[in-house]
């Protein structure tokens, strides 16, 4: 598409960023790539961090999807597996922030403070629409999705274990991940 068309407008900055400076020249490489085809790029000064805020955020609402047997609706419809998306969530960015890992982007410590109540209603919003269909459901139910997902979650664990705090939500949604418990019942809200 050309950029202005109406998914363009809607489309969040591509993030990049170092963690070795000598990976800064292939940064200004991609970095220009992208914006000669009218990408926004944002350079995130700690990527070390966003990385790993990005993965306890995409792997428990993966988990979420998978606990409803990657079916959009009934992930939208089934409240149990919204909630322990959002505690699974909320429980990795503390274990990484008390392991020193920055919350970033800085806009995510919005996202941790908002009331579980508030964040499922938003979840079930977002992830009803046409965005989500494509990146979020596409992806964890692409040929191979759950096995990234699930092998990345993995790794994930065990950083986040070495914080040594409890995480009963994470030990709970991690299995959905790895495909190893059968999907909760639809609709559940218990």
């Amino acid at each position: 598409r050309k950029p202005g068309r109406s998914a363009d407008r809607h489309r969040g900055p591509t993030t990049l960023g170092v963690i070795s400076g000598a990976a800064r020249p292939a940064l200004e490489t991609a970095r220009g790539i992208l914006a000669s085809a009218g990408l926004v790029v944002n350079e995130s000064p700690d990527m070390r961090s966003w990385l790993a805020c990005h993965a306890a955020l995409v792997f428990p609402l993966a988990g979420a999807i998978y606990a409803c047997a990657g079916d959009q609706a009934r992930t939208c419809r089934t409240r149990d597996a919204l909630v322990l998306g959002i505690r699974a969530c909320k429980e990795l960015f503390r274990a990484l922030g008390s392991i020193g890992f920055r919350i970033e982007p800085k806009r995510l410590k919005t996202l941790i403070g908002m009331p579980e109540w508030y964040l499922v209603g938003v979840m079930a919003k977002a992830f009803a629409g046409e965005g989500a269909r494509v990146a979020m459901f596409g992806h964890a139910n692409a040929i191979g999705g759950r096995g990234e997902l699930g092998g990345q979650a993995r790794a994930l664990d065990r950083l986040v274990r070495r914080a040594g705090r409890p995480l009963p939500s994470w030990d709970l949604m991690l299995p959905y991940l790895e495909g190893a418990v059968d999907p909760m019942p639809d609709g559940s809200r218990k």
